[in-house]
């Protein structure tokens, strides 16, 4: 089964067949000043055993690619789902 995607701005949530939420990882594009989406998500990394290297990404809110450490980055706050069957 597919996790369930909700966009709800600059965050996300996703429903696995467990109810858990996983958190976007969310730098600053400094063109902007927009909160952007790296890719990553608290599900798929423990944010804070990221190496302190720089990493590249193609910024969906201005085109360009940036360079961000895990310092300039944060996990999105996303409450867990709550569903009634």
């Amino acid at each position: 089964m597919q996790p369930l995607r909700i966009d709800i701005g600059p965050t996300s949530l996703s429903r696995e067949t467990d109810g858990s939420a996983m958190g976007d990882i969310l730098i600053r594009c400094p063109q902007t000043r927009r909160a952007v989406r790296t890719g990553l998500t608290t599900d798929m990394v423990i944010f804070e055993s990221l190496p302190p290297i720089a990493v590249p990404m193609r910024c969906p809110a201005c085109g360009h690619v940036h360079r961000w450490k895990p310092e300039d980055a944060w996990a999105a706050d996303v409450p867990k789902l709550v569903y009634s069957a």
